[in-house]
């Protein structure tokens, strides 16, 4: 194809007959690239969702975390006030 599309740009005198075609062989190629990648963006919009979902998840997860590791240290606590209660009362 390359060849032949040269061929036909050198024997065309006018320029703005060879601009012309040119632009209508950059328009056929962005159709086909289009064409082609369809599929990679919606597998990509895919992605991105479950990301999103893994983003929504791993937030609870922190959070829980975070209430874990309040109730633990509150214990903690708790058995260490108790121990010092004890001393104090015996």
């Amino acid at each position: 194809m390359q060849v032949t599309l040269f061929k036909a740009l050198k024997s065309v005198t006018r320029d703005t007959l060879a601009t012309a075609v040119v632009e209508q062989l950059e328009e056929y190629v962005a159709v086909k690239i289009a064409d082609a990648t369809k599929n990679l963006e919606a597998q990509n919009k895919g992605l991105e969702a479950q990301i999103k979902g893994l983003e929504t998840s791993i937030g609870g997860l922190k959070w829980q975390m975070g209430v874990t590791s309040a109730v633990i240290a509150i214990s903690a606590l708790i058995v260490g006030a108790g121990a010092v209660l004890t001393k104090l009362i015996h």
